[in-house]
């Protein structure tokens, strides 16, 4: 039985008459999630720090967005959280998900990295994966630079996964695992589909 708040987000959803992601095209979709992202997302909460980086990737930079939670000393090394957004692969960026990474160095006093990747339909599989895998050996590498510290456990699923087991670089996560203090967390493996750009 579906829980009756979310039969009344679902039926609000229903009820508004808003088209098809899939009709509207990228930039449609993009649009319009945006646009609507805002009503199901509460007010953003303080952290102590934002920053804008870019990480380095080998279809080129790629933008980041670093949080420290409210409450911490600026020095003090916190585990890492690296964010992927989800969105389809297609959908989503750093702004809509700014909220939910907040909420996710606040509560889980973690510094978070959010990461921009590359989405189709203008860039192909592997392009995000590339981008997921980038990131996050990037974060590792950066450990000092980003006061993460080098001994918290870290967790990797989905994306990173995906990224870890189709480059076939196991043993580099494995390194990470070991000595950064990086956790993981991003939307579902994508499917096989061609690698390169669409343009």
């Amino acid at each position: 039985m579906l829980d009756p708040e979310a039969k009344a987000l679902l039926d609000a959803v229903k009820a508004a008459n808003r088209p098809e992601y899939a009709d509207l095209g990228a930039e449609g979709a993009r649009k319009l999630y945006k646009d609507t992202r805002g009503a199901v997302t509460p007010p953003a909460p303080e952290v102590s720090e934002i920053d804008n980086i870019a990480a380095p990737g080998p279809h080129g930079p790629i933008p980041l967005r670093y949080y420290r939670p409210a409450g911490v000393d600026k020095k003090e090394p916190l585990p890492a959280l690296v964010f992927y957004h989800g969105g389809g692969w297609v959908i989503g960026d750093l702004d809509t998900h700014d909220v939910a990474c907040r909420t996710l160095a606040n509560e889980a006093r973690c510094a978070v990295i959010s990461v921009d990747y590359r989405m189709g339909p203008e860039h192909k599989f592997p392009c995000a994966v590339d981008d997921a895998y980038a990131a996050l050996l990037w974060t590792a590498e950066e450990a000092r630079r980003l006061r993460i510290d080098p001994a918290a456990d870290f967790v990797r699923q989905d994306m990173t996964v995906t990224a870890t087991i189709l480059t076939g670089r196991r043993d580099r996560i494995h390194t990470v695992k070991q000595k950064d203090g990086v956790l993981a967390s991003g939307p579902a493996a994508p499917q096989e589909t061609a690698c390169a750009s669409s343009s």
